[in-house]
């Protein structure tokens, strides 16, 4: 990924009736449209039907990252 390109990221996560679930994402450079295809999917034993997102970043000590126009929305 590029240091200096503004990119959209998503995230959902889908719970099955047991408790189970899928943990999906995906990123793209922001002009672009969205992919079809998640970049990332991940089964988990125990997914959380509720809750609050939480979103953080890790890069090297010396760049920065931005987050901008964050929007939650229900699956």
């Amino acid at each position: 990924m590029d240091p200096n390109t503004w990119y959209r990221l998503k995230a959902r996560v889908d719970v099955t009736a047991d408790g189970s679930g899928i943990i999906r994402g995906k990123a793209w450079k922001r002009d672009d449209p969205e992919p079809e295809a998640w970049n990332v999917e991940v089964p988990h034993k125990h997914a959380h039907p509720n809750g609050c997102p939480g979103l953080f970043s890790f890069a090297p000590q010396d760049q920065r990252t931005y987050h901008d126009n964050i929007l939650v929305t229900a699956n």
